[in-house]
């Protein structure tokens, strides 16, 4: 553990907390939010928070080692957890997200911005001060890695038999 304050620690729990706020306040589902907001705007057809439809249909599944394929989770939604999307999808909503131009230059600039530079405790691994960025860390959007001349945007997840690792550049 850490003394709150003193650095930085990831819980899918305030996404929820987030998304039952929004869903009360506006008295919508928040998977309708996130259709209407989010997925919709960004032409993503193939994504959702539950598996629905034909939506497997555009996964490449896991197999376990006896050759089965993993199921899908099939809980009620969770803001920080088991979104169902194909690669493409994935990518364009990720990208319509960095790239909002609704938002003010201000807030675009503030949602890029390491919150958090994580590259001195990273970097300090034997054979990583050469290829370390000028800073590291999480951003509100994800995590950035941002380099002289450019920034590569990270999003992952994963659960058992499953990873997504998406990269914005």
């Amino acid at each position: 553990g850490f003394e709150p304050g003193t650095r930085p620690g990831y819980s899918g729990e305030g996404f929820n907390y987030l998304a039952r706020y929004v869903s009360a306040l506006t008295q919508s589902k928040f998977t309708d939010l996130l259709d209407t907001h989010v997925l919709k705007p960004a032409d993503a057809k193939h994504i959702a928070f539950q598996p629905k439809g034909d939506l497997a249909e555009h996964f490449a599944w896991s197999k376990k080692p006896d050759g089965s394929f993993t199921k899908a989770d099939t809980q009620d939604w969770s803001a920080a957890d088991d979104i169902y999307a194909s690669a493409p999808d994935l990518g364009r909503v990720l990208s319509r997200m960095l790239g909002e131009a609704k938002l003010s230059e201000e807030l675009q600039a503030e949602r890029r911005k390491v919150q958090f530079d994580m590259k001195e405790q990273l970097c300090a691994r034997p054979g990583f001060s050469e290829i370390c960025p000028k800073a590291l860390g999480f951003t509100l959007s994800g995590i950035a890695f941002e380099y002289e001349d450019e920034a590569v945007y990270w999003q992952g997840g994963g659960d058992v038999g499953e990873r997504a690792i998406v990269l914005l550049v």
